[in-house]
């Protein structure tokens, strides 16, 4: 039999802190497994800061990658300036062709001249 803890994402990790303290202690007194599935690890009363870690890496992946930015005020450290990677390659190609296109030219022009 397991339960399941959950914890509301936010932009503070006091509360998941204190719940793993509380969920470590509870499942020492009953003599049970207290395991974390993103850690993959059995936990502790100890392993707040571990488990906090984790939660500000979810919470930040929430924030970037799901748009949940307005609703996850999680401070991104990494704000991305200048082009986008796809960007970057689709400027990229069209560099490499409009340089294999003038070099043709150049080419034909030299061969035919």
């Amino acid at each position: 039999m397991a339960t399941e803890v959950r914890v509301p994402l936010s932009d503070r990790t006091d509360l998941v802190r204190e719940v793993v303290v509380q969920v470590g202690e509870l499942a020492k007194e009953a003599e049970v497994r207290l395991f974390d599935p993103q850690l993959g690890r059995a936990l502790s009363a100890l392993d707040g800061s571990a488990v906090a870690e984790q939660y500000e890496r979810t919470a930040r992946y929430a924030g970037e990658m799901l748009g949940l930015a307005g609703a996850m005020p999680i401070s991104t450290a990494t704000e991305s300036q200048g082009f986008q990677p796809t960007s970057k390659f689709f400027f990229g190609v069209i560099g490499v062709f409009v340089l294999l296109y003038l070099l043709v030219n150049w080419m034909g022009s030299q061969l035919g001249g």
